[in-house]
């Protein structure tokens, strides 16, 4: 079978890192802003149109599968690139290969393997409880840190150290707190004695003077002279050191790649756009490029055909910076008036969503420098059009 032909190479690093607030924020972070990539098919005509396959876009942009809606999808799908260093999408086919629908893998239940009997690359992981082995070929795979391996992610060991510093100040914190009000005094004895007669005594005192009994109050306790009871200070606050904190915080945020103000929201547009340039562009140039590796085959790339994944800049600015981009763009003809809509949140009609501004000096400059060109380049242009046409019309015919 499938399975007795695959030999384990390594698996999935499975440390828990969500234990450090900081780090889930920066997770939390980056997934929330993945949600909200506008990714689709597309295929680019010789004449410059562009074509979608709705079917493929409604997984893409709608319902990958039966248990998540799409932003779920992709913050899942970013959130275990950043805790694994690697996420992988499983492309469920039907028989006819066509795609039915898109799963988000957990690293942590991956391992690669190679057949036996052809070198065939295949993954093994769980699904809703059920054990999965399929070709590599039907897997998305995107991974980042990969000195070490060029095919798995490295695991995130440089900022472990960090992370764990981070948790045993808390520890420390925390410890200190629950003993602080627990023990009250330190009783001191003269002579040897075993640890269980000093738990004894210690009860003995814990209960006749330090716990409260209505009918027989007490407010003062006598010890024999062998005993010494030194109260403790219990009203010194035990608190983080803030100067410590912050910088094992910031080393969090550097590696994640997270500024802290975006983080909290606090962040003006141009930390915004810096922030997706260094951190979300990366991953959407990766994604884009493994599914359209997986999702199309070569002939059908060779037509142009890919995955496209885009994020709009303009949906963080200001209504200030977006008016001004629609003043500035809106005599190009380069936009439509539903876009303009969709970024003001305005309401545009369902007949004048696709139509273009363009002012009257722009159509009056592209006339007149297209009558200004010479007949033979627009003979060769045309006759270069129709070569690519008739190639085209061939590669049709053999398919």
């Amino acid at each position: 079978s499938e399975l007795n032909a695959i030999t384990p190479i390594f698996s999935a690093f499975g440390k828990d890192y969500m234990k450090s607030e900081t780090f889930q924020i920066c997770v939390n972070t980056n997934g929330s802003y993945a949600s909200k990539l506008k990714i689709r098919s597309i295929r680019e005509t010789n004449d410059g149109k562009i074509e979608d396959y709705p079917e493929l876009d409604y997984l893409l942009q709608v319902r990958p599968n039966i248990t998540m809606c799409a932003a779920t999808f992709w913050e899942r799908v970013r959130s275990f690139y950043d805790i694994y260093n690697n996420s992988f999408i499983w492309i469920e086919r039907d028989k006819q290969r066509n795609i039915k629908a898109l799963w988000s893998i957990d690293p942590s239940t991956a391992q690669f393997g190679k057949s036996k009997a052809n070198d065939e690359w295949f993954i093994k992981f769980m699904l809703s409880g059920k054990t999965m082995v399929v070709p590599y070929s039907d897997v998305i795979h995107i991974s980042k840190n990969v000195l070490n391996n060029e095919l798995w992610g490295d695991n995130n060991t440089a900022i472990l150290n960090v992370l764990n510093l981070i948790n045993v100040n808390y520890q420390g914190i925390e410890n200190s707190i629950k003993t602080s009000g627990i023990i009250r005094f330190l009783g001191e004895v003269a002579t040897k004695m075993s640890d269980a007669e000093l738990k004894k005594r210690a009860r003995t005192f814990t209960k006749n003077y330090l716990g409260i009994n209505k009918n027989d109050p007490v407010g003062v306790a006598f010890v024999d002279s062998m005993v010494k009871l030194t109260q403790m200070d219990t009203t010194k606050q035990k608190t983080v050191n803030v100067l410590e904190q912050q910088e094992l915080d910031a080393k969090v945020y550097k590696f994640m790649g997270v500024p802290e103000k975006v983080a909290s929201g606090e962040a003006n547009e141009d930390e915004i756009v810096a922030y997706i340039e260094r951190t979300i562009e990366p991953f959407m140039q990766k994604l884009e490029q493994e599914m359209t590796a997986k999702i199309f085959t070569m002939r059908e790339i060779g037509y142009k055909n890919k995955i496209q994944v885009i994020y709009d800049k303009l949906e963080n600015m200001t209504m200030k910076t977006k008016l001004e981009f629609v003043e500035k763009t809106r005599e190009l003809g380069l936009i439509t008036l539903g876009y303009y809509g969709d970024l003001l949140g305005v309401p545009v009609p369902k007949e004048r969503r696709n139509e273009i501004m363009i002012s009257q000096n722009y159509i009056d400059g592209m006339m007149a420098q297209a009558n200004s060109k010479p007949k033979e380049d627009a003979q060769q242009e045309n006759e270069q059009t129709s070569d690519e046409q008739n190639v085209e019309n061939e590669n049709i015919e053999n398919n």
